[in-house]
């Protein structure tokens, strides 16, 4: 029998079975072992990656992952109710799919609009990671029931092949007018500095930014890795990545250069704002380690926060936040001097952060622990110390083992932690719903903890 029949037969399946399985499985799995956290629901996901989320202003909440084999995965888009029931008025019975390549599509982020319509940044045809130059850029812009927006970009996709110099899909961010800001990379002679691509709220490249719609920048001389973007309310945009202190990884490696982080500001037009640090740069580094900046969060005071990691010969990992104000100068009242650092012995690794009210905000990662990692949460507060009215300390510790979690701060105060992670030898997606004292909200997936 034919290979590829076969194939396409085992994806159609899949297609149609899987919803079901997800719902029902993961159900059953929360109700059977009672080591799960109540306020939380479980995914299984044998086959799929990749995980976002984002929570519309209703309390729904949307998943967006690759499902498939590497060599065949495919986008898809899910929508749950406030108690952890599927909504079957999203989509078809609560599930989206979009095969864009017919190979790997990995989908690099996703956002929640202010409206509760959608965007999916992806990298289509991919043979390995977003991260890689392979692949072409997809944008996929969805109405707020899970129809796609066919007035945006050609039939609802914006489609742009890897060209020259912009190659790869780092992060995305959107501003109020819809505008959307796709952080890249830019090879220049065999040297990575960042890129920027803005689109137009119609999915059209827009040409009043940079050259033609593009911009491309340094920190210094050396490979400058873009990690984040972050669009102010004011219009500009933040970037923070990794700049290198050697001519090359390798040479790192090698030489144990330590790698700095950036922070630039670009105006809307695409120009740096020479206003900010030292003409529209700021480049620190921590302890003279390996710095990773994971993700910028900025307060309704401009204030700004990088959480991250550094890691050294002797350390694997420690995680850090930097606060800056609204002009680029390290904010002082902040942690110490500026910056703020995990003061437990292990290895611990910051992966999001967002910001509550009163300049508070949560961080979460993970930490090792017997060579586990194990997600954690916390409460800070905006000079730096543990909210200790978050959980008595300030911060939770899960059970489950997990990597690089992702936090949602709802305008009640609500903290949406979701996390891939492995239980009794299965995969799941983990998502739980802590009130702002830091207990689970026990209404949250409370169907999914009746079911028996």
């Amino acid at each position: 029998m034919n290979y590829y029949f076969v194939a396409n037969i085992c994806k159609y399946l899949m297609k149609i079975f899987l919803p079901v399985l997800f719902l029902f499985v993961g159900l059953f799995c929360n109700a059977q072992s009672s080591h799960k956290l109540k306020g939380s629901f479980y995914f299984y996901h044998d086959y799929f990656a990749y995980i976002n989320f984002g929570v519309q202003q209703d309390g729904k909440i949307v998943f967006c992952g690759s499902i498939g084999r590497d060599d065949d995965a495919d986008i898809f888009v899910s929508r749950y109710n406030f108690d952890g029931t599927i909504d079957e008025t999203f989509g078809n019975k609560g599930m989206l799919f979009f095969d864009i390549a017919g190979y790997k599509d990995v989908p690099v982020f996703f956002k929640v609009l202010p409206n509760d319509e959608m965007l999916i940044g992806v990298i289509a045809d991919n043979a390995y990671s977003y991260r890689t130059l392979r692949g072409s850029l997809v944008l996929i812009k969805l109405l707020a029931d899970g129809g796609v927006d066919m007035s945006f970009g050609q039939s609802g996709k914006f489609f742009e092949r890897p060209n020259r110099h912009y190659k790869g899909l780092m992060a995305g961010a959107t501003q109020p007018n819809g505008n959307i800001f796709l952080l890249r990379r830019y090879d220049s002679r065999n040297q990575f500095d960042v890129g920027i691509t803005s689109i137009t709220a119609a999915g059209e490249t827009n040409t009043g930014f940079g050259n033609n719609g593009n911009v491309s920048a340094s920190a210094r001389k050396f490979d400058d890795n873009g990690i984040d973007i972050y669009a102010e309310a004011t219009g500009n945009l933040l970037i923070t990545g990794q700049s290198h202190t050697g001519p090359s990884d390798v040479a790192i490696s090698a030489g144990h250069r330590p790698v700095d982080i950036y922070l630039m500001r670009f105006t809307s037009y695409g120009d740096l704002d020479n206003s900010f640090g030292n003409n529209g740069k700021v480049i620190t580094g921590f302890n003279s380690g390996n710095n990773f900046p994971s993700k910028i969060a900025v307060d309704e005071r401009g204030r700004i926060r990088i959480a991250g990691t550094v890691s050294t010969d002797r350390q694997h990992g420690k995680w850090f936040v930097y606060g800056f104000l609204p002009n680029g100068s390290i904010d002082s009242a902040f942690g110490k001097k500026g910056v703020l650092g995990a003061k437990n012995a292990g290895n611990a690794i910051a992966s999001d952060i967002a910001f509550a009210d009163s300049g508070q905000f949560f961080i979460a990662g993970h930490n090792i622990k017997l060579g586990q990692p194990h997600v954690f949460i916390s409460k800070i507060k905006e000079d730096g110390k543990l909210d200790t009215s978050f959980a008595k300390t300030g911060i939770i510790q899960l059970s489950h083992i997990s990597k690089s979690p992702q936090i949602v701060v709802m305008p009640d105060g609500r903290v949406i932690l979701g996390a891939m992670s492995t239980i009794e030898r299965r995969n799941y997606f983990v998502v739980t719903c802590y009130l702002p004292n830091g207990k689970v909200d026990p209404m949250f997936g409370s169907r999914s903890n009746e079911m028996k």
